[in-house]
């Protein structure tokens, strides 16, 4: 991950509180087996109370190996301008249901930039840091999906400190049409103009304006991308409008991330409470929210031992099947008949031995 030539480098491990307990910098304990990072070839950790700060060996280097760890000191006794960083990514997560092929979706999304130590910034660079991220670059689907992109690109640009740009997103005419690297359906109508070369979907600096630019464009104004993710686990949310909750959902342990969901309704006249009697078949609107298809998954939940497969398991089980009955009836008329024309056989011979 570090650059070659890169010399120690600092990661966020002290032992300032007390001598040889290895804590994250705001006191978390770390697993034990960190230790095993330790170059003890080396005899480190060996400073002391005089070094409280872990780095990761330089490299190359002739006597110590990149590959692992020691203590350094934490202030101007020991310099380096390298250190491993990282940033909390905040997510926002979407609920929709497209008008356009019917399919119930559910994504998370993050803007993602280009890094300092980068020289360029393409389709392929923003494409590879969202990999590098958990992800890959978001689709664009249709015209619901991509409001809420721009409303949460707009709301983050107008934080402070935030600074606008251009994105790039994962629609692309790579294969000659527009489709999404995820494979996703692409509904927009977005003017493509000639294919060649290649074109990808850049969001536009200030006005986010969606156009297919060269997927090889390295464009000052161009220097972030969105990233995105399937959602997983349960996302618990209420009925809403569009305007944003702040909703609670499972992350991996490594990845400290905020997670922001919107579940877009049809407008109402009305203010519905999340225990509301679900819509009937005709009344279900395009945009579902979780509540109801969890309601939704109830409802076609199959008991296993209801079915045909489990009850031919069984010895003596009730089958309505047609072709099952048909069957049963043409055994009971055959047995009949064999036993009517045994007796009728022997009352003629009864009659014939008088």
């Amino acid at each position: 991950m570090r650059p070659y030539t890169t010399p120690d480098t600092f990661i966020g491990v002290i032992d300032i509180g007390k001598e040889n307990t290895w804590t994250q910098l705001d006191g978390t304990k770390i697993d034990s087996s960190f230790t095993n990072t330790f170059d003890l070839n080396n005899n480190q950790p060996n400073g002391g109370k005089s070094q409280n700060c872990i780095v990761m060996d330089m490299e190359p280097h002739h006597y110590f190996r990149p590959d692992k760890t020691q203590d350094k000191s934490c202030f101007s006794s020991f310099k380096t301008t390298a250190m491993i960083c990282y940033a909390d990514k905040k997510e926002f997560c979407y609920v929709w249901m497209s008008v356009n092929d019917g399919k119930l979706r559910e994504h998370c999304y993050w803007l993602t930039t280009k890094p300092r130590s980068s020289s360029r910034w393409n389709f392929i660079d923003a494409l590879s840091r969202c990999t590098a991220e958990g992800g890959t670059l978001a689709p664009a689907i249709d015209e619901m999906q991509l409001a809420f992109i721009r409303e949460t690109l707009t709301g983050i640009f107008q934080s402070p400190n935030a600074t606008c740009t251009g994105v790039w997103m994962g629609s692309n005419t790579i294969r000659g049409y527009t489709w999404n690297w995820n494979n996703d359906p692409n509904f927009l109508s977005i003017p493509l103009g000639n294919l060649t070369p290649e074109k990808c979907l850049r969001l536009k600096k200030d006005t986010l304006d969606a156009a297919y630019i060269s997927c090889n464009s390295d464009l000052s104004d161009v220097r972030g991308a969105v990233c995105f993710r399937n959602a997983t686990g349960q996302i618990l949310t209420t009925p809403t409008t569009t305007t944003p909750t702040t909703t609670t959902q499972t992350h991996p342990p490594t990845t400290s991330t905020t997670s922001t969901t919107t579940t877009t309704t049809l407008p109402t006249t009305t203010t519905t409470s999340a225990t509301t009697t679900p819509p009937t078949t005709s009344e279900v609107p395009s945009v579902l929210n979780l509540t109801y298809l969890e309601q939704v998954k109830v409802a076609l939940t199959v008991d296993p031992k209801e079915t045909s497969a489990f009850k031919a398991t069984l010895n003596c089980a009730e089958d309505n099947r047609f072709v099952s009955k048909c069957m049963g009836y043409t055994g009971v008329a055959v047995i009949s008949g064999i036993f009517v024309t045994i007796l009728f056989l022997d009352v003629k011979l009864l009659i014939s031995c008088r």
